[in-house]
């Protein structure tokens, strides 16, 4: 079994695509774990539904998500990621410590918008998208 590393996605169907085209062309096996390190998308008027159909595909893979909080990520989901995860789906919060694949890995997110000025608070970027320093 293997950990792949994935990040800045900006989508829950550009993260979808990437697993899928990577499937096809490498191909996974069963029980491998992908780490997506931020940016995931997820907040960014994404439709859940998609959130739903990326999951049932990683079950038919028999493959984990783990998404670490970037700055590109409403911090909500992650706070309340208990109403979102899935079996093969996981949100998982700051600060977070996990077991994976026999590693522990620390879930640590956040980040600041440069382009902020731009952007729509609450809607595509955050106040608390940051990182957050906790000793």
């Amino acid at each position: 079994m293997n950990i792949y590393i994935l990040g800045d996605t900006h989508g829950i169907l550009n993260t979808f695509n990437v697993i899928e085209k990577f499937h096809n062309k490498i191909g996974f096996a069963p029980g491998d774990v992908i780490l997506h390190v931020g940016d995931f998308g997820i907040g960014f008027d994404e439709n859940l539904n998609n959130f739903h159909s990326l999951s049932a595909y990683l079950n038919k893979l028999n493959i984990k998500l783990y998404i670490n909080r970037g700055n590109h990520d409403n911090p909500f989901y992650f706070e309340n990621c208990q109403n979102y995860n899935t079996k093969y789906l996981q949100l998982v919060p700051d600060y977070s410590v996990l077991t994976i694949l026999g590693k522990k890995v620390l879930f640590l997110g956040g980040g600041i918008s440069l382009d902020r000025n731009r952007r729509t608070k609450n809607r595509t970027y955050w106040e608390r998208e940051n990182l957050v320093y906790d000793e």
